[in-house]
């Protein structure tokens, strides 16, 4: 909750975690800021004079636990100088410990349920096989020129190249735990009875080409290449974010290098959590097969060539919608409105006017499938009863029939 709304900063606003949230929807929990949400009241918008002010705003608005240290540093000064009282603090730890004595938290040990799971809980094979299996159906088929999939045989000379070739940490994304192990793209290609070699060629975001001639010799001496590049942290993460939306670095130009000596279209694998334009390589004769496989965890590399060897039939779909790389220039970064507009060409699937690299929910298979739109109404379900203010709204189903032609 670091943003504003209408000119209040959130963890500050007491219209909205009083009024609506307690008041009007009944909430009977206790509000979190994000770790720096109550500092920005002071340091970024602000709103507030002084620190004591906006220990006061945020207590007097609702949030009753600050993520960060600002209340562990500056609660004792705004209730020395009687900005705040001590009974504000009260209902905060009222609020808090209500839910904690609700959890069973104060309760013996010997009753409560969540201690009496043990440590080899953790990391067990169930586990495991949701991992790989979350990692295996997430993957998305982009394009397919028939390079797909690449059949097992031993000897075959395969090149993995590509600054995400190697990946392991970065495969976990942003905010994770310790993983027992990480599977990288080329780990799980060397294990198959391929003869590997491998070359990352450039870095994720530097513009250093002196690893393009030994990526382009490994190319060359191959029979097939995979390219596994795309995003990491470098680029997007928590206060981090990207400033155009093409391939980073010069990972575009190393493709387009590989190309030129490759003897099989490119196999081009794509990590990142945010849309990337691949339009380049959508539109490209020399690379024929192209994926993207988001952030996968710890069986990333597994999950991969798996899918790149047939193992296992993609159906994974985008979640978000690849935009052409020059969607940044032609929308403000501070206009954050839905809707197309003359000066905003829409956001997401919904609203979105131009023609995506690729769309929202795009995503292909080694089968075939057949649609069947059923144009007839199948049913109207009423979900009147759903809104407390009696809001008219109504959701209407249809049917399609898809049909798996092998």
């Amino acid at each position: 909750m670091v943003n504003s709304v209408n000119g209040v900063p959130m963890c500050g606003n007491k219209f909205l975690l009083n009024e609506v949230l307690r008041l009007q929807w009944g909430f009977e929990g206790f509000v979190v800021s994000d770790c720096g949400a109550i500092s920005v009241i002071y340091d970024t918008h602000k709103y507030a004079k002084t620190v004591q002010d906006a220990v006061a705003y945020a207590f007097i608005a609702g949030t009753d636990i600050n993520c960060g240290s600002f209340y562990q540093q500056n609660t004792m000064f705004a209730l020395g100088n009687n900005t705040i009282i001590e009974s504000q603090i009260d209902q905060a730890l009222v609020r808090a410990f209500t839910i904690l004595v609700r959890l069973g938290i104060f309760d013996d040990a010997s009753i409560q349920p969540y201690r009496q799971i043990p440590p080899d809980a953790v990391n067990t094979l169930e586990s495991r096989v949701l991992s790989l299996n979350a990692a295996l159906q997430s993957i998305v088929l982009l394009k397919n020129d028939g390079i797909l999939p690449l059949a097992i045989q031993s000897g075959v000379k395969v090149a993995v190249i590509g600054p995400n070739a190697n990946a392991t940490d970065s495969m976990l994304g942003n905010y994770y735990g310790v993983p027992p192990f990480l599977i990288s793209p080329l780990s799980a290609i060397q294990s198959l009875p391929f003869t590997v070699s491998y070359a990352p060629g450039c870095t994720i975001d530097t513009k250093d080409t002196s690893g393009f001639a030994e990526a382009i010799a490994a190319a060359q001496a191959a029979d097939y290449v995979i390219f596994v590049g795309g995003l990491g942290q470098q680029v997007e993460s928590e206060d981090r974010d990207r400033n155009e939306i093409s391939l980073p670095g010069v990972q575009l130009q190393l493709i387009q290098e590989l190309e030129k000596v490759a003897k099989h279209p490119l196999i081009v694998a794509i990590m990142g959590g945010s849309s990337v334009d691949l339009s380049y390589a959508r539109d490209s004769n020399s690379t024929g097969g192209l994926l993207w496989f988001g952030y996968p965890g710890q069986y990333g590399g597994l999950a991969l060539a798996t899918v790149i060897t047939g193992q296992y039939n993609p159906a994974g779909r985008l979640p978000i919608t690849f935009y052409p790389a020059d969607y940044v220039n032609q929308v403000s970064f501070f206009d954050m409105s839905m809707r197309p507009s003359s000066t905003n060409p829409g956001r997401t699937y919904k609203f979105y006017t131009g023609e995506p690299a690729f769309a929202f929910g795009f995503g292909l298979s080694y089968s075939k499938f057949q649609y069947d739109w059923k144009q007839h109404q199948v049913s109207v379900i009423d979900t009147t009863k759903l809104h407390k203010r009696n809001l008219q709204s109504k959701l209407t189903s249809f049917r399609v029939d898809v049909t798996n032609q092998g």
